[in-house]
This record gives C-alpha cells, sequence and structure tokens, in this order.
C-alpha cells in the first residue's frame, strides 16, 4: 500500500521562494510548517498569533524548584522518529522514560492500586465474557493482535507515514461503524481494554462513539506491536523480580514542548505578529493575485475612534488555527464550508495541583483511574494523572519525595464529549467544579489531599469529521483540494490530533509542492517537419 503523499499533486502553493506566506496560528501545526517551508527555502513567512505565547496546545509550566509539568502536549512514542529528531536538532532532546502505572478502582475506593498489567487480564476477560487464567489470556490477546494486523494490512496495505493512501470504496463503506464495532464484528474483543489504553485515555474518544477509521489511523500494526511486546516484557521481568525499565519506550521531554518550539522560532528568526490586542476583521479575502487580511485595535483596548483598520496583503495562506474560530473570518467557498462544518470537537482539561500524600501508596509514575474512561461515567470524571517528580524518581533521575506529608505536583486530567466553548470554559474555573474535582480525587482511591490548585487548561481537543463525511473520504478531498484559493489547512481536523500526524502532514504539502515547482516546464515548441 502507498500513503497519501505517493502522485500528490496540490491545487497550488507558494509561487515563488520569495512569496509573502501568512500563517495563521502559532502552535505545533503553525511553527512546524513556517519551520518546514523555511528549510525549502521560502524566505518570507509571517505567523499570526492571537496569544502571548507559541506552542498552542504544547504548554509546559516551568515551576519554581524548576521541575517542567505539561499541560497539553505530553508522551513521545517510539513512533516519534523525525520529531526527536528535531528535538535533537534544537538542543532539546533529552527525555525521561515514563516507569509504570497504578490503575485505581473508583467504585471501591477503599482497595488499594493493582499494576496495569493486573488490571488488563481483569478488563479483557470482561470484554470477553471469559473466565480464562492470565496464561490463556495473554495468550488469546496475542492471538487477536495478529488477527488486527492483518486485517489493518489487507485494508490499507503496508506504508509509511501517518496517512494512508485513499481507501477502496468497499473499505470505506467496511468502516462505516464505531471503533467498538469493528473490534466485535473482526472477532478483536481482547483488544477493546488496548483501545482504552491507547486510543481513549488520550482523549480521541470513546471507542462506542469514534468512527473505527480513526481507530485504525491510530492503532496501526506498528503501535500495537509495541504495545504487546512492552507488555510481554514487563510481565516476564516483573514475574522474576527484574528491573524492566530500560525496556519502557514511552517518554517526556525534561525541557518541556513549549521549549521546541520557542527555540525554533528563535533560531530560525521566523517572525511572529503577536494579535493580543488586535481582532481580524472577516472576511479574510482571497483572489488569484493574493490574500488580504484586515485588522484593527481591538475595542475592549482602544476607543472606536481610535480603531484604524489597517489591510496588509500576502500572496499565500495557510490556516493552522482552530478551524472553529478561522472558517468565520474567511470568505469561504461552499465546498469549503462542506469539509468543514461537520466536525465536532471534545473538551480535554488538564488541572497543575499540589497534593499531600497522605500515605506512600504507589511506586509509579501515572495513576489510572481507567473504569472512568467509559462513555457512561459523568463529564469531567477523573481519568489519569501524573507525577512529574515521580516520573524523573522512578527513572533514577531524582531522588524520592520524603515522607508523606510533602507536598509534590501532579497534573491531572479529565473529560468529556461536550464541546465546551471558549465563552464557557470558565466553567471549568467554577466553585461548582472545584468541588466537584477534590471529589473525584479524594474517592478514586488514592489517599491523598489537594492542597492547591494552580493552573488549570480548558482545550478544545480533536475536531473530528462525522462518520458520513469520512465514508465519503473527506479526509482525502480536504488533501486534493489543497491550496485551492491561495490556501492550504493543517492541524488536527486534517488528520489526527498528534504532533506526528501534523508535522507528517505539513511535510507532505511542502514536499508535494516543492516537487511541483521545482519541475521544469515542459517543451511545448513544435516539431519542426
Amino acid at each position: 500500500g502507498d500513503n497519501a503523499s505517493v502522485g500528490l499533486e496540490l491545487q497550488g502553493g507558494p509561487r515563488s521562494r520569495f512569496a509573502r506566506i501568512a500563517i495563521i496560528g502559532g502552535g505545533p501545526a503553525g511553527i512546524h510548517m513556517a519551520y518546514t517551508l523555511r528549510k525549502a527555502g521560502f524566505t518570507n513567512i509571517t505567523i499570526l498569533e492571537k496569544s502571548p505565547r507559541v506552542g498552542g496546545k504544547s504548554c509546559s509550566v516551568t515551576q519554581s524548584d524548576g521541575m517542567v509539568q505539561e499541560m497539553g502536549t505530553c508522551y513521545l512514542s517510539p513512533d516519534y522518529v523525525e520529531i526527536k529528531e528535531l528535538m535533537a536538532e534544537y538542543g532539546v532532546g533529552d527525555q525521561v522514560k515514563v516507569i509504570g502505572r497504578t490503575v485505581w478502582d473508583p467504585d471501591h475506593p477503599a482497595e488499594a492500586g493493582v499494576r496495569f498489567e493486573k488490571w488488563l487480564m481483569k478488563a479483557i476477560r470482561k470484554a470477553c465474557n471469559s473466565r480464562a487464567s492470565d496464561t490463556f489470556t495473554s495468550m488469546r490477546l496475542l492471538s487477536e493482535c495478529v488477527r488486527y494486523i492483518a486485517k489493518h494490512r489487507q485494508l490499507f496495505g503496508h506504508y509509511e507515514g501517518f496517512m494512508m493512501a485513499e481507501p477502496a470504496p468497499e473499505v470505506l463503506e467496511e468502516l462505516n461503524c464505531t471503533i467498538e464495532e469493528f473490534l466485535t464484528k473482526t472477532n478483536c474483543n481482547a483488544l477493546k481494554p488496548i483501545f482504552i489504553l491507547a486510543y481513549t485515555l488520550q482523549g480521541y474518544g470513546y471507542i462506542q462513539t469514534t468512527p473505527a477509521l480513526y481507530g485504525l489511523l491510530w492503532v496501526t500494526p506498528k503501535l500495537l506491536g509495541g504495545l504487546v511486546e512492552q507488555l510481554k516484557v514487563q510481565n516476564s521481568m516483573s514475574s522474576n523480580g527484574e528491573d524492566s525499565s530500560h525496556h519502557k519506550s514511552i517518554t517526556i521531554l525534561k525541557a518541556g514542548w513549549s521549549a521546541l518550539w520557542q527555540r525554533i522560532v528563535d533560531d530560525e528568526s521566523l517572525g511572529i505578529e503577536c494579535l493580543t490586542d488586535v481582532e481580524i476583521i472577516a472576511p479574510i479575502t482571497r483572489t488569484d493575485s493574493g490574500v488580504t487580511i484586515r485588522h484593527r485595535p481591538h475595542p475592549s483596548i482602544y476607543s472606536r475612534q481610535e480603531s484604524a483598520t489597517k489591510a496588509t496583503k500576502f500572496d499565500f495562506l495557510v490556516v493552522a488555527a482552530p478551524i472553529r474560530n478561522i472558517l468565520p473570518l474567511l470568505d469561504a467557498r461552499k465546498e469549503e464550508r462542506r469539509m468543514l462544518d461537520n466536525l465536532r470537537t471534545a473538551t480535554f482539561v488538564t488541572c497543575l495541583c499540589k497534593y499531600r500524600p497522605l500515605k506512600q501508596d504507589t511506586d509509579a509514575a501515572i495513576d489510572c483511574w481507567l473504569d472512568n474512561v467509559s462513555i457512561s461515567r459523568p463529564p469531567f470524571s477523573v481519568w489519569s494523572a501524573r507525577d512529574s517528580h515521580h516520573v524523573r524518581h522512578m527513572a533514577n533521575e531524582l531522588e524520592p519525595i520524603e515522607g508523606p506529608t510533602t507536598d509534590a505536583s501532579m497534573v491531572v486530567y479529565q473529560y468529556t464529549e461536550e464541546n465546551v466553548s471558549e465563552e464557557d470554559s470558565h466553567h471549568a474555573s467554577s466553585d461548582e467544579f472545584d468541588a466537584h474535582f477534590r471529589k473525584q480525587l479524594s474517592t478514586n482511591g488514592r489517599q491523598l489531599e489537594i492542597t492547591s490548585e494552580d493552573e488549570r487548561m480548558v482545550w478544545s481537543y480533536f475536531p473530528r469529521h462525522s462518520q458520513e463525511a469520512l465514508s465519503q473520504g473527506v479526509l482525502w478531498r480536504l488533501l486534493e483540494n489543497q491550496g485551492k484559493y491561495n490556501t492550504w489547512y493543517t492541524g488536527a481536523y486534517t488528520s489526527f490530533e498528534s504532533i506526528n500526524a501534523i508535522t507528517d502532514y505539513n511535510k507532505m504539502l511542502v514536499n508535494a509542492w516543492v516537487r511541483q515547482l521545482d519541475a521544469p516546464e515542459p517543451d511545448v515548441r513544435a516539431e519542426v517537419v
């Protein structure tokens, strides 16, 4: 099988290396697009960002003791090869291995936490309606992994990169179902708990409601094989009393993800226009001759008399900001709205808080309440928590926190399928929400006391296309329309909410356009007879 870049021809792009390019959005998609264009020789790039910082959902908080806490983008997997090379290029590549998960039962808070591997065996038996031993259950899991990998390759073939070539219509029709329905009809029920860990827990949606195509895009044969190999090694090593830490492959970045994007901006001298005090006036107009963006000082900053409108002309536009914020500002054509108006967004909440462990009741870096990761649970249920000090202690990089009365910090994750708009995001800072948050933690098994809440981020997360749109090939319709109206689109909605997916997509666009731009002109001279 091929990936989506094979034979890709874009509708358009910057017409010369000196074209004036506007990138709306200074998150990972925008910064990486500017980096990729710069490396391809494009020199006149301006990034328009509405907030006073770059990085978007990559949001690292450095505490007074120097500890970096990730409020957004966090983990790296073995698939992040090119991203790790980018980190090394800019001197922020040092990583820490994440060792161990403890799973707590929210319905039996008095019970001690269990290792993830033990929870997994129990969850597989439940999903398969089985009472088999751990040995037989493990064999069943491996057998169904083989079946899933074979099915994945039957549907898409072998391909490099994140996004495969457009599947045949009959394949898209076969995938006209949810992840759970796909796993059931392919007799892969033992993989449902794996998808809860690898897919739902990352904020990508419940397997009961998410289209199967998204699950197959993310849980590739490589990712699934790596997870299972890791579980096999952990089970084998722990049963023998050996240290399996060097086999762990999930890592976090020591310096924080924000440091990467800021370092790229600084080292490449990328032009950033901060629009904190500016509002863009609709519409952004796009014609064959270029793109005009009009803006004025924000009314909350200046009086109406002082709000003189300014217009800036560019040759090409890259939309790298959340599409629901930009689409109302664009002179969007009917075909663009048809591809981009069906998106549904969930909400991920991260809270950095200080806590006092009342008992040293865990030796893992991450706590999970995986029974809360269910569509039947209330919105904003606590899913997981990460103590970055403990992460580094488990990796033998820091001394353990001394005594059960010492305050420590952790980042807590909550999720809801509901789309919480920016206007309503204050709900996640209300007293009612705080009370719910504290109750969730205090009744979920960990014996701890929340002493303060330092920061909370409410993320509008993973804009997903509808099942109907995916069945009609919307991801590939969007790809083949890239460059039309002097515009490229990039971000989670073009493929997937993942740094790996977004950077791969950016490279695909730039590489395809460079091939077209640098192709020799055809010789149209008439043959002389």
